[in-house]
């Protein structure tokens, strides 16, 4: 889950991210990351120290060109993100998620988020998201394949840029 800390201190999740994704992009640059990020479930990260990418000597201008193309997707999926959040509607609002969330893991078959993080992501109650996520089933939307697994059938009505 990608969040975003305000001026408050409080963090608040903005957007779930899968596999394959950079954060810190910016620190080649000499900036601070805005956004931060936890595990919703098992996985593995790299941690890259930047002033490893110039010992070693690799930075020049295809590595330049690779972090900003990287940038420029993130900046696109979190728009993506800002889009979904306007949808009126829990159970909308959460296919629409399930969309976004299923190409982020690249595959048909999703491991679904906990309840509390989707609710927390879309600003709603944990009941709310296990009462929509009957209805989308109900309504053929999408396949519950156990618990934690589903797959998302229905089409996506442009709530997401494809790539």
């Amino acid at each position: 889950m990608v969040s975003r800390q305000c001026e408050g201190g409080h963090s608040y999740p903005v957007a779930l991210i899968g596999r394959g994704n950079t954060l810190g992009e910016y620190a080649v640059y000499g900036h601070d990351e805005q956004i931060s990020a936890s595990a919703l479930s098992a996985g593995r990260v790299c941690r890259l120290e930047v002033a490893d990418f110039y010992r070693l000597g690799v930075v020049d201008r295809q590595f330049h060109a690779c972090v900003q193309a990287r940038i420029v997707r993130s900046h696109g999926g979190l728009a993506d993100w800002s889009r979904v959040m306007r949808i009126k509607g829990v159970k909308q609002r959460l296919l629409a998620t399930l969309h976004l969330y299923s190409r982020e893991q690249g595959a048909g078959i999703m491991r679904l988020p906990s309840h509390v993080a989707l609710a927390s992501l879309l600003s709603t109650t944990r009941e709310s998201i296990a009462r929509s996520l009957r209805q989308l089933e109900i309504a053929g939307l999408i396949v519950r394949h156990d618990r934690w697994h589903c797959e998302v059938v229905a089409p996506d009505h442009g709530h997401s840029q494809r790539e």
